[in-house]
């Protein structure tokens, strides 16, 4: 172990020497930032000469981590953002380039402070990933502060406002991530790919801390400005001082996992204790947030469930999902995500659509199931819609299903909607439903029938209606 940390330190020299003459040689480095940077570096040789030798202690360029006081500091100046800009980010590394839109620079890489987290003791935890419907980061807390001139430290978090209130952001730490290396373990992505962010102000998988909100960049973006600058002088020297929440007189471990299986009347839950009802599965969670836990949820169901029934639950699950009363986890294998059962009402009507996905229409009891290919015609630049034609595949099989897919289903667009009966089961359209996700991962199940609406000839009528027969007499 001694060899290794001593080989590690001497390639973070190196490092730090490069990184330096970057830095030092840079046209667009300030006279200030480069004295801070030789500041950062002669802290590195300080603390090699006090702390070196002693097991406690990361040390490696723009940062020093206490394993005994489980506290990383790191190097870092202000920026020269002004209140009211936008805060994308708390802090970022020195090769960012977002300093524009960010509070603190720091001299520390991503990888470096993901490692010193580890080494004080945080777990790695597990990015946003939308794509496989993680919208909730996971992973232990940690809080930031900021240190100044005078030792006064304070809440990182208050440092950005919301727009709308007009007030500081609460401090509610941030979820230590570190899950983002290669397929050796030993590059961590985020120090050369994405943002070079170290905590952002939006849910960002290429960091090493997420914000613990739901808060998908376009949703938020303007949205979280810069309250006050990080320093009463631009460039100037702070540090970020890193320490996991205080879980005194709490559990020790802040996410907790839960399973929620739906069954046919009743529930199950960790905690309950026996099949119960909704109500006390509230309760149970609810108990989890006192506790200063995060539940995760992941949900279940039994075939035998009704179509209706399932629809209902996953509606009353939104609301806390949403408001991060409980965070739903991805969908178990060969399962929807729950939100599949709470499609967009407009999207039944054709018209409604700002795209035509395939249509899935399966039989009472799921024995038939017939596959709608949509293709939009536009007749010329002038048409506020397309007429839609519309091609129905007959004898459709959870065998064929996925195939018939791939080969009839628009390019660039995995979506599926899927029409069931709500009397229905489960049953009736679980092999459908794998099938399909092997290809279109984002399925919606309406409980009902289509509104075919826009077929061709419709939408000529329609285009009559709205223009007068004479502009088709003029395009022909």
């Amino acid at each position: 172990m001694g060899r290794i940390f001593l080989c590690f330190t001497v390639f973070s020299l190196f490092a730090a020497c490069a990184l330096g003459e970057s830095i030092l040689d840079s046209p667009y480095a300030s006279d200030a930032v480069k004295t801070n940077y030789v500041r950062s570096v002669n802290l590195f040789q300080e603390r090699k000469s006090v702390h070196g030798a002693c097991s406690d202690y990361f040390i490696v360029p723009g940062l020093i981590a206490d394993k005994t006081r489980r506290e990383v500091v790191l190097d870092s100046f202000s920026t020269l953002v002004k209140k009211g800009d936008i805060a994308e980010f708390y802090v970022i590394s020195s090769n960012s380039g977002h300093d524009y839109e960010s509070l603190f620079v720091t001299f520390a890489s991503p990888g470096d402070v993901a490692r010193a987290m580890e080494f004080i003791g945080m777990p790695r935890g597990i990015s946003v990933n939308p794509g496989k419907f993680r919208f909730w980061s996971k992973g232990e807390r940690a809080c930031l502060f900021v240190r100044g001139h005078d030792g006064k430290e304070t809440p990182i978090e208050f440092f950005v406002m919301d727009a709308q209130t007009g007030k500081a952001l609460s401090q509610e730490g941030f979820v230590f991530l570190g899950d983002k290396w290669d397929e050796t373990g030993e590059k961590f992505l985020p120090d050369t790919t994405g943002p070079g962010s170290i905590a952002p102000s939006y849910n960002e998988a290429l960091s090493v801390f997420d914000t613990p909100r739901l808060a998908m960049q376009s949703d938020v973006y303007e949205k979280f400005l810069v309250g006050k600058p990080g320093a009463s002088v631009t460039n100037s020297f702070v540090e970020i001082v890193i320490r996991p929440e205080d879980r005194k007189g709490f559990p020790e471990k802040r996410v907790r996992d839960f399973t929620l299986r739906i069954g046919n009347g009743f529930f199950e839950l960790e905690g309950c204790s026996s099949r119960t009802n909704l109500s006390e599965v509230m309760t149970i969670l609810g108990n989890a947030l006192k506790e200063r836990q995060d539940p995760y949820v992941s949900v279940v169901w039994d075939e035998d469930v009704s179509l209706s029934h399932l629809a209902a639950v996953c509606g009353i699950l939104e609301g806390p999902d949403s408001s991060g009363m409980i965070k739903i986890e991805p969908p178990a294998p060969g399962l929807p995500y729950f939100k599949a059962f709470l499609p967009n009402k407009d999207w039944r009507n054709r018209e409604r659509r700002f795209a035509q996905p395939c249509e899935l229409v399966i039989s009472k009891g799921g024995s038939e199931a017939s596959l709608n290919v949509i293709k939009e015609i536009w007749k010329d630049d002038s048409s506020i819609r397309p007429e839609l034609e519309v091609k129905r595949i007959d004898g459709v099989t959870p065998d064929n299903l996925s195939e018939l897919l791939a080969k009839n289903g628009p390019e660039r667009l995995p979506v599926l909607l899927v029409f069931a009966d709500p009397s229905d089961t489960y049953s009736s359209i679980a092999a459908y439903v794998k099938s399909a996700m092997k290809t279109h991962g984002n399925l919606y199940i309406f409980l009902g029938g289509v509104e075919a609406g826009s077929d061709a000839a419709s939408a000529r009528k329609q285009n009559e209606a709205e223009h007068g027969a004479e502009g088709d007499a003029d395009e022909q």
